[in-house]
């Protein structure tokens, strides 16, 4: 980021390594609130959809495999506050072999910043495969450019 050292910002990531970014300083009810901002902005400007017609759409989230379930029903009454009409939750590895329309497959995640592996079978999670690493595409990025 460009920012001017004399303009005063701060800078939060609501969602980092896959997860909420709560901490003692950044509270679950501030980062729920800066991502509430974030899909109504994004939607109204990208989409063209003022929020107030959100009452007339129903909602998909994809959560992580590992999500805390806490933080998974605070979304769930976030996007019920923005006033969307019905709300479809599901876990993003069962929901990629949905769209493979395939019943068992080994799922590989890579974000910009978490590497998640994961085993499906018959459309039920293995939880002891679930595999999470706080690296992604930002670190290979890195990696290549310090290699250069």
């Amino acid at each position: 980021m460009n920012l001017h050292k004399n303009e005063e910002y701060v800078v939060r990531q609501p969602v980092k390594f896959g997860h909420l970014n709560t901490s003692p300083t950044y509270q679950l009810t501030s980062c729920l609130d800066d991502l509430s901002t974030i899909i109504e902005k994004s939607v109204s400007t990208t989409m063209k959809l003022p929020a107030s017609n959100f009452k007339h759409f129903n909602c998909i989230l994809v959560v992580p495999d590992s999500m805390v379930k806490l933080h998974v029903r605070y979304m769930i009454g976030m996007l019920f506050k923005l006033g969307f009409k019905q709300i479809f939750c599901h876990v993003e590895s069962v929901l990629s072999t949905y769209a493979m329309a395939l019943p068992t497959a080994v799922v590989v995640d890579v974000g910009a910043t978490k590497t998640s592996v994961c085993c499906i079978e018959e459309g039920i999670i293995i939880h002891k495969s679930i595999i999470r690493k706080h690296f992604g595409g930002d670190d290979m990025t890195l990696l290549l450019l310090r290699l250069l």
